[in-house]
């Protein structure tokens, strides 16, 4: 949910240098007099929101001390990154049709792709996006499957995971749980070499085949990769986005 209501704003989006400059010139004069001076914005007098047109030309729409959205002549517009709900719901106003901060400004939909926002972001008028930091990603955990199930093949991990679905039943009916048993995570590599530990292991916090499984996979080092991608399609779920965070090669 958004903090910040920009639902009074006199603009819902900007598309080109042109109309920058007209919503520019649509907001009244208080600051100063000069042609290009800071004024505030059209709808948000109030605020602390402002727009201004800096020598090159460019327009600059500023939210408390972030220049936000900036628009050049050649059409191009530029995301200054500051990471918050009302950032995203201000640049929203200032950005073009189907371009919008998300992810508390992490992230930037535009067109069919969703892009990574570390530092400032421009788009140009050719469809072209150039992150200020060129190593700029996003990342996401992976398993190597090959790797994982040659780990797991130099434990007992296959053995204890199929006395355990039998046990568990046996002993899960009867109300009991899983002990807090906070130095078994640390011990539970050793405890799984010996079966006559299986049943505290079992009782304890990492006792699940699916736990256990995931800190063998931990202490082995290689299992785990991390895949990269400069962009993610627009169509993908929440749910899978909420899996990529923001990173750098």
């Amino acid at each position: 949910m958004y903090a910040l209501s920009m639902h009074d704003c006199a603009v819902s989006s900007i598309n080109s240098h042109a109309e920058a400059v007209a919503f520019y010139n649509s907001c009244k004069v208080k600051r100063g007099h000069d042609h290009g001076d800071e004024r505030p914005i059209r709808g948000k007098e109030r605020s602390s929101m402002s727009v201004r047109i800096s020598a090159n030309g460019a327009v600059h729409f500023k939210y408390h001390h972030t220049d936000v959205v900036s628009w050049y002549p050649d059409d191009s517009f530029k995301i200054g990154v500051y990471t918050s709900n009302s950032t995203c719901a201000f640049a929203d106003c200032f950005t073009p049709y189907r371009t919008c901060m998300i992810k508390t400004g992490s992230m930037l939909m535009h067109g069919d792709h969703i892009y990574p926002l570390c530092g400032s972001l421009t788009v140009h008028a050719d469809g072209r996006v150039v992150q200020e930091y060129p190593e700029t990603c996003f990342g996401i955990s992976r398993t190597d499957r090959r790797k994982g199930k040659e780990v797991l093949a130099r434990t007992r991990y296959a053995e204890y995971r199929a006395w355990q679905n039998v046990m568990w039943p046996m002993v899960s009916g009867g109300g009991a749980w899983r002990k807090y048993v906070w130095q078994v995570e640390r011990d539970a590599l050793d405890m799984l070499k010996d079966e006559s530990q299986w049943h505290d292991l079992m009782m304890s916090t990492i006792g699940d085949p699916n736990d256990l499984r995931k800190l063998i996979y931990r202490e082995a080092d290689d299992v785990f990769y991390t895949e990269y991608a400069d962009t993610l399609p627009r169509d993908m779920s929440w749910h899978t986005l909420s899996n990529w965070s923001v990173t750098r090669r």
